[in-house]
């Protein structure tokens, strides 16, 4: 028997959703929406997914999105961060909803120890250990100074906002969001005006309220899950991320969204198995497309993936922008941002490093 408050509250967050982002997918939304809501019985679960919104370039609603997920998510800063470092995220992110935006812009050594906590912090119980420089005032010795290892919770909700690609390590813990340029113009959700925070706030209240009045009642669903997995995700072959859907899952049903939730999960294994795996076919036809665009500017030049993507061949799946996006991004190809819009440099020596992995 479905919740009739929990449903009431993703009901609205799915509206709000949808007011303001434009989703290219069917169920993208109540993906989000149930994530969110999640976020408040995490503490119950022994597993919680990253929720990781990406898009090929700027202005596809990736930051929108994030920012309703940080005003409605559980323990939420109420705004996503942009770009962190690992002693920031692992000094707050237990028991805490963290929002992370422009992951691609944090350099490249501290992303080694945020992923890490991105690839540990799924799991209920989760430490990291820093070796951390402690100074002590001793009597009639002064301060002294050693050397000792910490341990930090990292174990709770974590959404992650990137135009690339996020790393193949910990993709399988991650709940995918790929956004696309908008067909319809949306409304700008517009955190300094009043009414729209107030908007944001009272929602997030009643995700609070609806949480306390079916805990019960997901608890009780998601706990025989853990014993035996529901036939529900009998289609997903990898154990881990089933762990992180069975969560998800138990709102679902409590709130009479798990046919919309199944469909969405089953769009996850999509991504993972098709669209962002690097193939010989998709390879071949990067170098038709930057062949073809060679001929008409020998020297090469600076582009958008949306601009190249028209050089590719007429069947091939790089005639989509994303899948361009991600390609180039995965192949290191240099970027600059003119006008604050990704482009691509395209030359004949980056011709040559991709036929190389040919």
């Amino acid at each position: 028997m479905s919740n009739a408050k929990l449903r009431e509250a993703i009901d609205e967050t799915i509206s709000i959703l949808n007011r303001y982002v434009w989703f290219p997918e069917k169920n993208q939304d109540v993906l989000i929406a149930t994530w969110i809501a999640s976020t408040y019985f995490h503490q119950k679960y022994a597993h919680f997914g990253i929720l990781w919104v990406t898009a090929p370039d700027m202005r596809m609603g990736k930051s929108t999105a994030l920012r309703i997920v940080a005003n409605l998510s559980f323990n939420s800063e109420g705004a996503a961060r942009f770009g962190t470092s690992a002693a920031a995220l692992f000094r707050s992110c237990a028991g805490a909803t963290v929002v992370i935006d422009e992951y691609e812009q944090i350099p490249k050594l501290a992303k080694a120890e945020l992923d890490s906590i991105f690839r540990g912090g799924y799991e209920a119980g989760a430490m990291f250990t820093k070796t951390v420089e402690v100074k002590r005032k001793v009597a009639g010795q002064g301060t002294m100074q050693s050397w000792e290892k910490q341990h930090y919770p990292i174990y709770g909700p974590k959404a992650v906002g990137s135009i690339a690609e996020q790393p193949k390590t910990f993709r399988d813990r991650c709940f995918i969001i790929v956004m696309e340029r908008a067909t319809e113009d949306k409304p700008v959700l517009n955190l300094n005006d009043m009414n729209h925070k107030t908007m944001l706030t009272t929602l997030k209240g009643k995700l609070t309220e609806a949480a306390k009045a079916s805990r019960d009642q997901v608890v009780a669903e998601y706990r025989p899950m853990l014993e035996s997995r529901p036939p529900e995700l009998s289609f997903m072959q990898d154990a881990r991320l089933k762990d992180v859907s069975l969560g998800l899952l138990a709102v679902a049903r409590v709130a009479g969204y798990e046919e919309q939730l199944i469909d969405a999960l089953k769009d996850q294994l999509e991504l993972r198995e098709g669209t962002q795996d690097d193939n010989a076919e998709q390879m071949e036809d990067l170098v038709e497309a930057i062949e073809s665009y060679l001929i008409s500017y020998p020297g090469g030049g600076k582009i958008r993936a949306r601009e190249l993507s028209n050089y590719a061949p007429q069947k091939s799946s790089l005639k989509d922008s994303q899948q361009m996006g991600f390609l180039l991004g995965r192949l290191k190809a240099k970027k600059t941002k003119p006008k604050n819009v990704m482009h691509y440099e395209i030359t004949r020596a980056f011709l040559e490093q991709v036929k190389a992995k040919l």
